[in-house]
């Protein structure tokens, strides 16, 4: 997201169907997550957030499932939401070389 959008408070995350909301999100290496910040409205802001990190099918992943917000109200809404945390140094296999036999 581009950084004027980012600290745009007029901008939100909201549901659509009901007061759930879904959000996968994929990493393109390893990381340790330390902290995670989700801020939303006062009456619609999440209330219970279940996290659910590196499923089989999914590779370095997280997901996060917002199940209701603060009031029961049917629409959900997330304003910003920070992660915070490290990347893993890994061995990058695409750097390796293969040896020539002599």
């Amino acid at each position: 997201m581009g950084q004027g959008y980012r600290e745009d408070e007029g901008l939100n995350l909201e549901s659509d169907a009901d007061e759930q909301l879904l959000i996968y999100i994929p990493f393109t290496q390893v990381i340790k997550l330390h902290s995670i910040v989700i801020k939303g409205p006062e009456e619609e802001g999440p209330q219970t957030v279940k996290l659910y990190t590196n499923k089989e099918h999914m590779g370095f992943s997280l997901t996060i499932f917002i199940e209701d917000n603060q009031s029961g109200s049917d629409i959900t809404k997330v304003q910003k939401m920070i992660l915070q945390g490290t990347t893993v140094e890994t061995t990058d296999m695409k750097g390796l070389k293969k040896i020539e036999d002599h």
